[in-house]
């Protein structure tokens, strides 16, 4: 069973300097036994890598590295087995239009391997 692993309000850089991005995270996983050491995701190693995934994107739009994001912490970290995230550019630079934030979210699971069937004996037909 899913758990789901929450990030709110992450502060990040965009590249291009445009403005702060906010970013949210929902992270699907499964603790195994909720508090176990073996079974826990590394949330700080999770925030560290969408900061860095983020900030090294500068010529990037903000659906672009959305979608790069979560491909990218999928393949990073294997425990995860679903993700939404959630980016907001703060202030952004939007000719004649005033708005606080725009923003983009992304949402990606692992395909469920397919599930197998039990072997049933096939009976012979009766003649």
């Amino acid at each position: 069973m899913a758990n789901e692993l929450l990030i709110e309000g992450l502060r990040i850089t965009h590249g291009d300097g445009s403005g702060p991005i906010v970013v949210d995270a929902i992270v699907e996983t499964d603790f195994g036994g909720f508090g176990t050491e073996a079974s826990d995701l590394p949330i700080s190693d999770v925030c560290l890598a969408i900061e860095q995934l983020a900030e090294g994107e500068s010529t990037m739009s903000l659906e672009t590295v959305a979608a790069h994001l979560v491909d990218s912490l999928m393949e990073q970290f294997p425990g995860i087995e679903g993700i939404e995230l959630t980016l907001r550019l703060l202030d952004p630079p939007l000719q004649g239009i005033q708005a606080d934030a725009i923003g983009v979210r992304k949402r990606r699971r692992r395909p469920k391997p397919p599930q197998r069937l039990p072997r049933r004996e096939i009976k012979p037909l009766p003649r």
